[in-house]
């Protein structure tokens, strides 16, 4: 049996500790300390590590040496102190990454920089429970990393930092610095053609609890994000979209509209513009704005809908009560 088992190929053995990886990471390490050989094509098979502080790793070098495959690095648990030299140390790897999280960290906007410069292939970018979230923020992150296709950016208390404008004058709010408002997602739309969602709650645009968010600044977005797949809207006026910027939002496939203002002439338009809906949702918004016969207009037009939910419409009862 011995014998039988030397002859596998390396490619048989990858594809049973694949097996073993899918069902928990854990169970590679026996084979891993078993020999040599098992080490090598286990590590190959890692490509996603949790960074929670560098004195319990060792050097970065030696870990992405023995990890070549990784391609998401987490930093969400990290509590050491120097997080910029650690993200030089990631930038000057020859890791090939495609996804980075910094949840739970403050936005290290200078080693953007230099990770921008040098992970061209990074796509999915997430820093959500943030302390604080400002237009600047995106700024750096548009100008650092264009080539993103995911962000998710999200902070832990938005009624503080989020562009709440009832603790400030509008004289005093300093350009870049005062929450996220229209520029910031304007910028991001401009600068990052390839993105298809973007996350910031402030929650594919999910724009939530942040007044300086206007329909203008969603419309900019629809308009100029034509790879854009996914938006979601909490607390706008959906109806005042623009025909225009409905129909340039050609691509996207999951639409949520919560507690906002949605007319019948906006759902008349939606229907009308040939967007590739899939996934439709629609709560608590205001009643008195739509009715049960612009409801029924919309999903005359969407009749393959994968999924539906409408919440909180006072006009929609159950026939079976």
């Amino acid at each position: 049996m011995a014998n039988r088992c030397k002859d596998l190929p390396d490619e048989c053995w990858e594809l049973i500790f694949k097996r073993l990886l899918i069902r928990h990471p854990s169970h590679l390490e026996s084979p891993s300390l078993s020999c040599k050989r098992f080490l090598s094509i286990t590590n190959t098979l890692r490509t996603h590590f949790k960074i929670t502080h560098p004195t319990l790793i060792g050097p970065f070098s030696k870990l992405f040496n023995r990890f070549p495959r990784l391609n998401s690095l987490d930093f969400s648990t990290f509590r050491g102190d120097d997080l910029h030299g650690v993200i030089v140390d990631v930038a000057t790897s020859e890791l090939n990454l495609k996804s980075l999280n910094f949840s739970g960290t403050e936005l290290p906007l200078e080693s953007f920089k230099i990770l921008g410069s040098r992970m061209k292939n990074l796509k999915v970018l997430t820093c959500s429970r943030l302390a604080t979230l400002r237009d600047i923020d995106l700024f750096v992150i548009a100008d650092a990393m264009p080539f993103l296709e995911e962000e998710d950016l999200k902070i832990c208390y938005p009624e503080n930092d989020l562009g709440s404008d009832t603790e400030i004058e509008e004289g005093d709010r300093i350009p870049g610095q005062a929450g996220v408002t229209d520029r910031g997602i304007e910028v991001l739309s401009l600068k990052v053609k390839g993105l298809r969602k973007i996350d910031v709650c402030l929650t594919d645009i999910v724009v939530r609890n942040c007044s300086l968010i206007t329909p203008k600044g969603i419309e900019f977005v629809m308009r100029n994000s034509p790879s854009l797949s996914r938006l979601s809207v909490q607390e706008i006026d959906f109806g005042r979209l623009d025909d225009y910027s409905i129909c340039c939002a050609r691509s996207i496939s999951h639409l949520q509209i919560h507690h906002s203002v949605v007319s019948d002439e906006c759902l008349h338009s939606l229907a009308n513009a040939g967007i590739p809906l899939r996934r439709f949702s629609l709560s608590l918004c205001q009643p008195s704005c739509f009715t049960l016969a612009g409801i029924s207009s919309f999903l005359n037009k969407f009749r393959s809908l994968e999924s539906l939910s409408l919440f909180g419409l006072d006009f929609l009862t159950d026939p079976r009560k």
